[in-house]
């Protein structure tokens, strides 16, 4: 499908600028998918160049990442061809919240995104293309916001070091993996359930590391790395077996790497540049506290040292710029050829001030209150920054809207081209309607192509079309997720996703494993005491709010968990992912039952919402 975008003149335009490295034009007239489409086309013609995509929102980075995998499938389904930047090169690098600012720690979704992205990078711009045959493809793609460009990032080489791969036949010295995992914010548990954990028992390590789909159980034969094998954490039984691992620290911020000095020199500057409150005072003199225990363990020879429970600290990711020294940004971590494309810039620079703005508010709330946050100066770059960092790049800047506009980086001598993609304008739902509008663009010559989330769907979809005797030459259908179809009377070309035919439904995306009556915790402050909530592994219970408590002398937060018959479970704040809101009834008059603690009624429920599930399934 990729072939019709190839043979319009405005396309060979931008590919001649790109090659003969002149200015590229400003694209504009791209419309719902046909954004997506525009791109997959772009990246698979220049296989040989990283990609950063840069988009004002993180909805938007996030679905035409999606879209862009349809159509790369697209291209290795219908051509026979594999797509040239693999799907597991196209990376999400997420802006971190607001929230983040207010002491809570990021949610592992965004830690995990952000983490595989700059493993990646930093993996590939460490390594020989030529030398290395472990690498499937030496450039990556990269889909952002102006948020994410403008965060400051630790040193790659911070990062490299912090990073390690475990194959089978290494020789590993036990102690110094164990000593490894602790440092790198790992904690020691008896058995592997959420990411951030490991177990040790006899010659077998089980850990969870934060960029990995499912624990890993790594055997030992003395000190040689005898197997690797995924393991499901819910059954502890090994699902697939692996040649290497890739172990990050759980957090950009490895407090083991950091420099008291610097930390010590910012607070300083801090506290002459504010009014000191008590409070401010307090907490400077708290976190320095917590960060010198944990280099003091992070560097002794002792494993009973080192083995001490470590000290949380909430949102320690807001305070990078000022435990490093020396900082880079996401735009080091890129290739040097990399091809920076602006999705609709005059946004972008309306997003990155509303960014200071916000950040800015939080910072004076923040001071009054006596609470301790970095300056903006030191937590982001500046939009003048942004701009010239960009200037070392080739970029391309897309808009949706025709007429002039000025993007961050103000350029005034830079040609347009139109591709005049339209909606398609069908009422979402009415089959038959759209069925009918096919025939119609068949009839005149336009190839048809139909995206559909699931095989089944698009088995089903293709036989409806069948049975309506279209002309198969004329149609197509593909698996793969697009938001929104688009219509191209030049290229005539005719995109139509699932949801135009059978109506609008909610995008699933994919994620951890949930259960039936439940739906993700998103932020502890919506949570109120009272509320239903179930926990994957206990069933329903009661929330009962948030305590602090001592264990091995350590403070730490809980959310409590009332079952019945007043039984209690304590579940600590870095496992809310196993905790769901209950949205079993739509009545918020509805109570449902409760269950026991360690009883079978949960266990009960969940066979029979699974043997439900695998019936319609099969129908």
């Amino acid at each position: 499908m990729q072939e019709f975008l190839r043979k319009t003149k405005n396309y060979q335009k931008l590919i001649e600028c790109l090659k003969n490295e002149e200015n590229p034009p400003w694209i504009r007239g791209l419309l719902n998918a046909s954004t997506s489409y525009f791109l997959a086309t772009l990246i698979e013609d220049f296989p040989n160049r990283s990609f950063l995509i840069v988009f004002p929102s993180h909805q938007e980075a996030e679905q035409v990442l999606e879209e862009v995998r349809a159509f790369q499938d697209h291209s290795s389904q219908h051509g026979n061809v594999e797509p040239t930047v693999p799907q597991t090169d196209l990376h999400l690098f997420p802006a971190w919240q607001n929230t983040l600012f207010e002491g809570v720690s990021p949610s592992k979704n965004i830690c995990v995104d952000r983490m595989r992205c700059l493993h990646s990078l930093i993996t590939k711009k460490n390594s020989n293309p030529e030398t290395d045959t472990s690498l499937t493809n030496p450039h990556s793609v990269v889909f952002t916001t102006v948020r994410g460009l403008s965060y400051k990032l630790p040193l790659r080489s911070t990062l490299t070091s912090a990073c390690r791969t475990l194959g089978i036949g290494d020789e590993i010295e036990f102690y110094d993996l164990f000593t490894f995992l602790i440092r790198s914010g790992y904690r020691q548990v008896e058995l592997v359930e959420v990411k951030g954990e490991f177990a040790h028992r006899g010659d077998i390590l089980d850990v969870y590391p934060l960029t990995s789909d499912a624990p890993v159980r790594l055997d030992f034969f003395g000190d040689e790395l005898d197997d690797i094998r995924l393991f499901d954490p819910t059954s502890q039984v090994s699902i697939e077996q692996k040649t290497s691992v890739v172990i990050t620290p759980m957090s950009e911020v490895c407090l083991a790497d950091i420099s008291m000095p610097h930390w010590k020199l910012q607070t300083e500057q801090l506290m002459k540049q504010t009014e000191n409150s008590p409070d401010f005072i307090d907490t400077i003199r708290e976190i320095t506290q917590c960060l010198e225990d944990y280099l003091k363990r992070a560097q002794s020879k002792s494993l009973n040292v080192i083995e001490e429970p470590s000290v949380e600290i909430d949102g320690i990711e807001a305070f990078l710029p000022m435990l490093y020294p020396q900082t880079e940004l996401l735009t080091d971590y890129m290739p040097d050829e990399t091809i920076v494309v602006m999705v609709e810039p005059r946004w972008q620079g309306r997003e990155a001030e509303q960014m200071h703005d916000q950040l800015q508010e939080i910072y004076d709330r923040r001071l009054t209150e006596g609470k301790l946050m970095p300056t903006l100066e030191n937590l982001l770059i500046s939009v003048d920054t942004l701009q010239s960092e960009l200037e070392n790049y080739t970029k391309i800047p897309i808009s949706l809207a025709s007429e002039q506009e000025v993007d961050l980086s103000q350029s005034t001598d830079v040609s347009e081209v139109d591709f005049d993609m339209q909606s398609l304008g069908l009422g979402r739902g009415n089959y038959q309607m759209v069925i009918d509008y096919i025939k119609r663009w068949s009839v005149k010559g336009y190839f048809v192509n139909v995206f559909c989330e699931t095989p089944q769907q698009a088995k089903r979809v293709l036989e409806m079309l069948i049975e309506r005797e279209l002309p198969p030459e004329q149609i197509s259908v593909s698996v793969g997720f697009i938001s929104e179809g688009f219509l191209s009377e030049s290229l005539k070309l005719v995109v139509i996703s699932e949801n135009e035919i059978f109506g609008n439904r909610q995008r699933r995306i994919a994620s951890p494993k949930r259960y039936k009556n439940g739906a993700p915790i998103l932020s502890l402050v919506d949570m109120k005491v009272g509320d239903y909530v179930v926990h994957i592994s206990h069933g329903i219970a009661i929330y009962e709010g948030i305590r602090r408590m001592d264990i091995d002398g350590q403070s730490q937060d809980f959310l409590i968990l009332k079952y019945k018959e007043d039984d209690k479970l304590y579940v600590p704040t870095y496992q809310v992912d196993l905790v769901q809101k209950y949205i079993g009834n739509k009545d918020e008059s509805y109570q449902p039952n409760i269950d026991y603690l360690g009883g079978k009624s949960w266990q009960t429920k969940k066979g029979r919402a699974k043997a439900a599930v695998e019936e319609m399934a099969g129908e």
